[in-house]
């Protein structure tokens, strides 16, 4: 950490900056190339994609989320066709361990999150091709593809 500025964002041989999606923010590639992008890098991304102000965009993802986790908490499934499926998975009580004492912890029952990838979004993410660009909604959709002309 920079102890001339506190206020200075620690930097290290493990991570490194790029360019975001947008190409108007940086964001943090941590050691093994992983990237996360965050829910407001989301409403930003759509909100300029969608011709939409951010608090149009903000209502969207929060309405999208809040239909997943109402639909998660009933029990029910959702599947997004190309792209996967979230279901709820029970567990049973066991008795896990106190990984300091040693010492034996009853864990109870709980349902938790599960996401199955779907098949296209699994050949997106391994093939070697860079993701399609997001087509911008009021643009014509005629070929754009100058090669062809």
């Amino acid at each position: 950490m920079n102890t001339m500025n506190p206020g200075a964002r620690r930097t290290d041989e493990k991570s490194l900056t790029i360019q975001a999606l947008n190409g108007d923010h940086r964001r943090e590639v941590f050691e093994g190339g992983s990237v996360q992008m965050t829910k407001s890098e989301l409403i930003e991304v759509i909100s300029a994609n969608g011709e939409l102000t951010k608090a149009r965009a903000e209502m969207v993802v929060n309405c999208i989320f809040d239909s997943m986790v109402h639909a998660l908490q009933a029990g029910e499934g959702i599947e997004i066709r190309g792209f996967g499926s979230f279901s709820v998975r029970p567990y049973k009580p066991y008795d896990g361990r106190n990984p300091r004492t040693g010492e034996p912890v009853p864990v109870a029952a709980k349902r938790l999150p599960f996401f199955k990838v779907g098949k296209e979004l699994k050949e997106l993410v391994n093939d070697d091709a860079p993701a399609p660009a997001v087509r911008n909604p009021a643009a014509p959709a005629g070929d754009n593809n100058p090669s062809t002309k």
